[in-house]
């Protein structure tokens, strides 16, 4: 089963019979993470995940990296539903045959951010002055502060790396 067939399985249920207890074992089991509303102020994670997020009048719930879900309150035909940026499916939950939440479905995996290999280059760039005197002094390099401006010599290989620094990092003072 995949949360394709797992969202068709719990849908349309009742508010307070969502998830079996069995459904959030194997959803566990599975790295699979179910959201839904409960009340006016909570949204609950099962599965994967098992934990709830304070969220009256929606808001925020979860991030991770540039990942994220926002719960929606009263906007809509469903008092819950949810913005994410995380691909899911959705399913629907019902309060004595009335529309109460749209929650969703994901899979744990597709939180993971996919690696950006920086080249030394682009990391010196991003480095803060403390960690670029960090970095040198673990690559044994000399580093000299002069002038609002750092110097780094390491070498024929690092000449790019020269150059940059002593033509683009400004030290904050």
């Amino acid at each position: 089963m995949d949360i394709y067939e797992f969202s068709k399985q719990i849908t349309n249920r009742e508010y307070l019979c969502e998830v079996s207890r069995e459904e959030a074992k194997w959803a566990k089991d599975h790295g699979i993470v179910v959201v839904l509303g409960r009340s006016d102020d909570l949204a609950e994670f099962r599965g994967a995940i098992e934990d709830e997020a304070d969220c009256y009048n929606g808001g925020r719930i979860f991030e991770r990296g540039k990942k994220y879900i926002d719960a929606v309150w009263g906007k809509g035909e469903f008092t819950w539903t949810y913005l994410t940026n995380i691909p899911h499916v959705k399913f629907y939950v019902f309060d004595e045959g009335e529309k109460y939440c749209e929650g969703i479905i994901f899979d744990i995996k597709d939180l993971d951010e996919k690696p950006v290999v920086l080249t030394n280059f682009e990391r010196i760039k991003a480095m803060t002055i403390e960690e670029m005197a960090t970095f040198f002094a673990k690559a044994k390099a000399d580093l000299k502060i002069t002038d609002r401006r750092v110097v780094a010599y390491r070498g024929k290989d690092a000449n790019e790396n020269i150059e940059w620094l002593e033509s683009e990092v400004q030290v904050d003072g």
